[in-house]
This record gives C-alpha cells, sequence and structure tokens, in this order.
C-alpha cells in the first residue's frame, strides 16, 4: 500500500470520526436549546470542562445553525476533496490536494479563535470540540503530505465542470465533466439536505421557546402579579435594590438546571447592576427537608446543600458561595465531595462546614425560606419570580436572557416616558415661575 493510498485513507477515517464527533454534539446542542444539560462523553470531567456553557453560549451558533452542523458539513467537503484526489487522473488530484489543504488549514484557523473564545469568553472548554480541533490538524498534515503531487500549475478550478467539457465530442474530456458533475451535486445535495433536515428541530424550538417568552412578557404588561414578592423577606441579592426589574430565584443547587439559571442570572446581573436584582431562595428538590416539593425529585445531598447555603448566609459570604457553587460544571453532579472542593478552592470550606450547617438557627431559616416558596405556590425548582409573575421549569440560558433583555429595555423605555411626561408637566410651573419673576423685577425697575 502505497503512503498516498494511506493518506486518502486516514482522511476518510478522521472524516468519519469527524462526523460523529459533531453528530453528538448537535444531540447535545438540541437538549440544551431545551434546557437540559450535557452528559455525554469528553463532557464534564471538571475543572473548565464543561460543554453545557460552551454549547450554550453565543460563539457555539454561527449563520443561525450550530456550528455542530456547519462541521458536518465540512468534514462532508473534506471526504469529496478526498474522492476527487483518488477517483481523477492527471493535474486534478493535485487541484483537489491544493484546495482540501487550502480549507483544512482554514478550518485550524477557526479552531483557534473558537479556542480563545472558549477561554477569554465563555471560560469553559468542550472536550469534543477539542477532538474536531486536534482532526482538523491532522486532516492538514495529511493534506500536506499529499502536497509533492501538487503542480504549482494546478488552480483549484478545474474540479468545476465546464459546460464545454459537457457537449465535448472527445469521450475522455466528457466523462471527466460527467463524473465532475456527479462529484459536485452529491456533495452539495448531501449538504444541503442535511443542513435543512438537522435545522428543522432547532427552528421549531426556538420558535416556540421564543412564543413563550412573548406571552411571558405580555402576560406582565396585561395581567396582575401573581405573587407578592414581600414574603420573601430578606434574602441573598444581587444588584441594586432600587432596581426595576426584581427576581426571586428558587433553586435547589443540586440540580443542574437551577445552576445553568443561577449562572444565566448571576451574568445577567453583572451586565446591568442598576437594572437587575436577583434574590435568592433554598428550595431543595426533597422531601425529606422540604415538605412542600412536588415530588422527591433531587438527590441525598439536596437538603445538605440547602443549609449549606443557609450556613454561607448566616456567615455573610453567600456571595462567594454561590461563585464556588457556579465554579462546578453544570453537567458534573453537585456532591459533597465536589462542592466541598469547590469551597476550599475558594477558602470558605472552614467557614462553610458540616458542623455550621448543623445548627437550629440554619434549620430555622432553611423553613423560612421554603414557607415563603410554599405561600407563593412554588412547588418546583428552578423557578422564578419577576416582578411577581411566576416562570416554574428550566428556563434554557439564551431564553433566559432574550426575557431579561427585553424586561430590561421595556422598563428602561418605560423610566424614559414617565420622566419625558414628568418634563411635560413641569414646563408650564416652570414658565409661570419664570413669569412671575420677571414681573416682580420689572416692578420694581418702575418703583
Amino acid at each position: 500500500m502505497t503512503r498516498k493510498t494511506t493518506t486518502h485513507i486516514s482522511i476518510f477515517v478522521l472524516c468519519s470520526i469527524g462526523i460523529l464527533l459533531c453528530r453528538q454534539t448537535l444531540d447535545d446542542h438540541l437538549s440544551i436549546l431545551s434546557g437540559a444539560v450535557s452528559r455525554s462523553l469528553f463532557c464534564g470531567e471538571g475543572g473548565i470542562m464543561d460543554c453545557t456553557r460552551v454549547i450554550a453560549s453565543d460563539a457555539s451558533w454561527l449563520f443561525g445553525l450550530p456550528l455542530a452542523l456547519w462541521g458536518i458539513a465540512y468534514f462532508l467537503a473534506v471526504i469529496s476533496l478526498c474522492m476527487a484526489g483518488i477517483v481523477f487522473r492527471g493535474d486534478l488530484p493535485a487541484a483537489a490536494t491544493r484546495l482540501g489543504l487550502y480549507l483544512c488549514a482554514a478550518a485550524c484557523l477557526a479552531d483557534v479563535i473558537l479556542g480563545i473564545i472558549m477561554l477569554v469568553e465563555v471560560r469553559a472548554v468542550c472536550g469534543k470540540c477539542l477532538l474536531t480541533y486536534a482532526i482538523n490538524a491532522l486532516l492538514t498534515v495529511a493534506f500536506w503530505r499529499l502536497r509533492p503531487t501538487v503542480n504549482q500549475g494546478s488552480p483549484w478550478l478545474k474540479l468545476i465542470p465546464s459546460w464545454k467539457g459537457l457537449r465535448s465530442e472527445l469521450d475522455g474530456d466528457y466523462y471527466e465533466n460527467v463524473v465532475k458533475l456527479a462529484l459536485l451535486v452529491l456533495t452539495m445535495g448531501s449538504i444541503m439536505a442535511i443542513l435543512r433536515r438537522e435545522s428543522y428541530p432547532f427552528t421549531e424550538l426556538t420558535q416556540v421557546m421564543n412564543l413563550q417568552v412573548d406571552q411571558f412578557v405580555a402576560r406582565m404588561q396585561d395581567e396582575k402579579p401573581e405573587v407578592d414578592q414581600r414574603v420573601f423577606g430578606e434574602q441573598p441579592a444581587l444588584g441594586s435594590a432600587a432596581a426595576p426589574l426584581q427576581i426571586v430565584a428558587a433553586l435547589d443547587f443540586t440540580c443542574s438546571f437551577c445552576r445553568l439559571v443561577a449562572r444565566t442570572l448571576h451574568d445577567a446581573c453583572v451586565d446591568h447592576p442598576e437594572s437587575l436584582r436577583v434574590a435568592f431562595v433554598n428550595f431543595p428538590m426533597n422531601t425529606a427537608c422540604n415538605s412542600a416539593a412536588l415530588a422527591h425529585e433531587g438527590g441525598e445531598e439536596a437538603c445538605w446543600m440547602a443549609r449549606m447555603a443557609e450556613s454561607a448566609v448566616a456567615h455573610g459570604v453567600f456571595d462567594a458561595f454561590c461563585r464556588g457553587v457556579l465554579e462546578v460544571p453544570s453537567s458534573r453532579p453537585l456532591t459533597r465531595g465536589s462542592m466541598v472542593e469547590a469551597l476550599s478552592s475558594i477558602g470558605l470550606d472552614s467557614r462553610v462546614s458540616d458542623a455550621s450547617a448543623s445548627t437550629k438557627d440554619v434549620d430555622m431559616a432553611l423553613a423560612r425560606d421554603i414557607e415563603a416558596c410554599r405561600s407563593a405556590g412554588i412547588k418546583v425548582a428552578p423557578t422564578l419570580v419577576v416582578n411577581g409573575y411566576l416562570m416554574e421549569g428550566a428556563v434554557p440560558p439564551w431564553a433566559l436572557e432574550r426575557l431579561l433583555d427585553s424586561l430590561i429595555a421595556n422598563k428602561r423605555s418605560a423610566t424614559a416616558e414617565e420622566h419625558q411626561h414628568a418634563a411635560v408637566l413641569q414646563a408650564p410651573n416652570d414658565a409661570a415661575a419664570g413669569g412671575n419673576g420677571a414681573s416682580l423685577v420689572q416692578r420694581l425697575l418702575k418703583e
């Protein structure tokens, strides 16, 4: 077996593995888009390895479609170029090799950019993404190995079938262009069919979630509030107390969905500290300590975790505690071991411990949280109370971000209109005051 044949086989194998990884990532994408988390292979190993955060970020989309879907199209194109290098004769294999080398090198450059975005903006790394980056690097090397066959006078445009060649009376030119056309149609048809088929569930789900967000915004505008948020009392919160948008988040920190919601709310508070305030309430989904829970859905750690959170509040370190919780990947189950590890990394293991979480005051504080949630009609976690309106269940990060942006924009617009209206009402008074002052000055001058 020649080196050329071995290289072509290697390209086929690498592209097949890449397609399988992209296909699995695409399934994760759909799950995360619907509010779930990724627990597939190479995800949630610990540390910064968190596919859920990466896939839930805006960086995982391109032209309205997941990057994983474009990845499948890319690997199909590379397979097609590899087939062209095998099927054709003359200088066409060299042209296919040249184009394959350019395409894979461009993919590696894109991988570098995406890797920087993961580390700097998302602050998490996707294991499957790293594997596809390695595959792209190996594909570049494979096409580079074929480079000695590349003639400098072999432009890649020769791979495109010509109308003149299809009408040629020479059998060689005719059949060569027919094969070119068949390969081009097969490649483009496969790519278009996959893009159309795989993008449909994403489009449908996005439309449904956007509709739910719009309905919630309309409910806030047209209906009376369902909950008096004062029942929650003073809770640890992020953002300004005077913020026009007040949210109470009833969470079970052992719940992956709750941590996704908490992370999204935390980031939103950092971006809009004067417009948004988020208060956190413990609502463990375990009937052993929470009779108001709809079902015994939480793990054995739910009650322990809720008491640890109350202990952090009592010690005045809830913000640091919350950051420690959010450092645990959403795809990784939050256990005592992982929580102690997270607390140790920020120096809270001695202040928030099993001993401090087992006091009577902590139990009473947890009971107050649960009773407040019960009086508000909360039965599941996560549940958000947004200016008195309930939103139950897991909300995908992108949908929650869209909801918050819409509500913040509406509040700012309403505030601007109120200021404008107040200025219009104040204008006649100012004019009258100015007129009286002028009349008084004129009288004094006359006297």
